[in-house]
């Protein structure tokens, strides 16, 4: 954890506009910042049910990587750990910063 927050700390001095961001986890404000009856959210519902209680209590992905999207807010913030797709508009204090999850890929038949 402590070499977590570190790591954390030297992103956050990053003050190069950023277009791209990639991490494996999620920054918890791809789904806590939507709102209720958002269709991608309603979609993402329907394929993982078992997140309907994390993202209602804004704890489906990470907090610390929700405060560096805020902090370099990239164009484009791409993540993977879930296993699904799903993609929203996340808004930040000065702009929006668009997050794609990534699916798996599935073998070819």
């Amino acid at each position: 954890e402590a070499v977590l927050q570190v790591e954390l700390a030297k992103l956050q001095l990053v003050n190069t506009p950023l277009d791209i961001f990639v991490s494996h986890e999620w920054p918890s404000v791809a789904t806590s910042r939507l709102p209720k009856h958002d269709k991608q959210l309603s979609t993402l519902l329907k394929i993982k049910p078992y997140f309907k209680g994390e993202v209602s209590r804004g704890e489906l992905g990470s907090h610390n990587l929700s405060n560096l999207l805020d902090c370099l807010q990239p164009r484009y913030w791409f993540s993977a750990h879930l296993h699904c797709h799903f993609n929203a508009l996340v808004q930040t204090k000065s702009g929006l910063v668009e997050f794609q999850a990534l699916d798996k890929k599935c073998p070819k038949p």
